[in-house]
């Protein structure tokens, strides 16, 4: 028989003392508590940098099979008849090893934010980049805001007066910008604000009788501003002008479509149909339920047409002597300056992968079904 104290109840093994925590176990239970739109993020982040990594090999490799000699272009003449300097100019750009070594260097190079030194400016690559970058983004975002803005009101109106006067002449000249090129609709456009009428200026970002603000943000309007220098601001939004027009008229049209499309596929849904029916006002049907509901197509036509602007830069700036990366990479591949070409090609793949990604996790706060899936 065993004696036990009173009120003491019987039980079994005393338990383990409580050690420290140990690490969370990676199991699917432990990943169900992830947030579904951080999961996707993660998701979509990881498949970027592969992106990223492949866009760096095309880019190398496209680079390699150029039928063309860098030493031949950017040695002189008489350095080309000496094959000592020649031999030497290819090692100092490690053009005598393999490509694999050479891009296995420019790999581990980039890794450290190394992207070479320009065979042009004879500067750090990434410093190039640095500078003319903020240009040419002000510029193009300018542009798509003008775009979406101009696009997206016309294409709503259009759709509310389906096939009235409003939207045969907003289709007629939809097509006619998209079916224009670019060049010859800047070409077209300087000839008549610049040397007909003399209301815009028609090259560089600001006037020469005037100093650059001093670089906060690298958009010379907001520099301006943030300095108090009006005069600076005028002519910086006034260079600005004729540019991005020119920029946004090129896929205005395409956005206007977009959403034309978008919208008449919303008006005929039966959510729209049960709003009218219930007597709410037509203009807060279609612009808070028909336009709301369009705003995956509206997202789509934004990325689209900030991914289409971006590559259009390189003809506007050079057209506009437009100190950007457009002028830049133009530069560079007419002077065959392998370092630079390669640095603008990642760094526009960068900017496309942000915006593409940014474009997803928008689409993911808008619809449940895309980050569960």
């Amino acid at each position: 028989m065993t004696d036990t104290a009173p009120g003491t109840a019987l039980a079994g093994p005393a338990p383990a003392p409580a050690g420290p925590p140990g690490p969370v176990k990676d199991t699917p239970r432990a990943r169900r508590r992830m947030p579904p739109l951080a999961a996707y993020a993660l998701r979509r982040v990881a498949s970027s940098v592969l992106i990223v990594l492949g866009v760096t090999l095309v880019t190398f490799l496209l680079s390699s099979v150029v039928p063309a000699d860098p030493a031949t272009a950017n040695l002189g003449q008489r350095a080309l008849d000496d094959p000592e300097i020649v031999a030497r100019y290819r090692a100092d750009q490690g053009l005598d090893r393999s490509l694999p070594v050479q891009y296995a260097s420019y790999l581990g190079n980039l890794l450290t934010g190394d992207l070479g030194t320009s065979q042009q400016t004879q500067r750090p690559v990434l410093d190039d980049l640095a500078e003319k970058l903020p240009a040419t983004l002000e510029l193009v975002v300018v542009a798509t805001a003008m775009a979406i803005v101009i696009g997206v009101l016309f294409g709503v109106l259009a759709a509310k007066g389906r096939g009235g006067r409003l939207d045969r002449i907003s289709r007629t000249l939809s097509l006619t910008g998209v079916s224009l090129p670019t060049f010859w609709i800047g070409m077209v456009a300087a000839v008549l604000f610049v040397k007909n009428l003399g209301i815009l200026p028609g090259s560089g970002r600001l006037a020469p009788a005037l100093d650059p603000p001093d670089r906060i943000t690298g958009f010379y309007t907001a520099d301006a501003l943030l300095a108090g220098d009006l005069d600076a601001f005028a002519s910086a939004a006034a260079h600005l002008v004729l540019p991005a027009s020119v920029l946004a008229l090129s896929v205005i049209g395409m956005v206007l479509r977009f959403t034309r499309s978008a919208v008449l596929e919303a008006l005929s849904s039966d959510f729209v149909k049960a709003g009218r029916a219930k007597g709410l006002r037509a203009r807060g049907v279609l612009w808070g339920y028909a336009v709301r509901s369009a705003s995956g197509q509206l997202i789509t036509a934004t990325t689209l047409s900030f991914s289409l602007l971006l590559a259009a830069t390189v003809y506007i700036e050079q057209q506009f002597s437009w100190n950007g990366i457009g002028q830049y990479a133009f530069r560079s591949s007419t002077n065959l300056d392998l370092p630079a070409v390669m640095g603008v090609s990642i760094l526009i793949a960068l900017v496309f992968v942000v915006v593409n990604l940014a474009a997803d996790l928008l689409y993911a706060a808008f619809d449940p079904r895309i980050r569960l899936s």
